[in-house]
């Protein structure tokens, strides 16, 4: 069963939005996360885009 996007959205704004920005940003930032620095890029950039993509359909 796949969830509309009117669920999705709010799984991610209820369970993703408020934190993964912010740990994705630290990780990307701190001095001892050389190996794990690309992942909080990437992963930084990938909750832009779902953010944006869920404020478009909602618009």
């Amino acid at each position: 069963q796949v969830a509309d996007l009117a669920a999705q959205a709010r799984f991610f704004n209820t369970h993703l939005g408020s934190w993964a920005p912010h740990f994705f940003a630290d990780l990307e930032v701190a001095d001892s996360s050389v190996f794990y620095a690309p992942v909080g890029t990437a992963g930084r950039v990938f909750m832009e885009i779902e953010r944006e993509a869920f404020r478009m359909d909602a618009g």
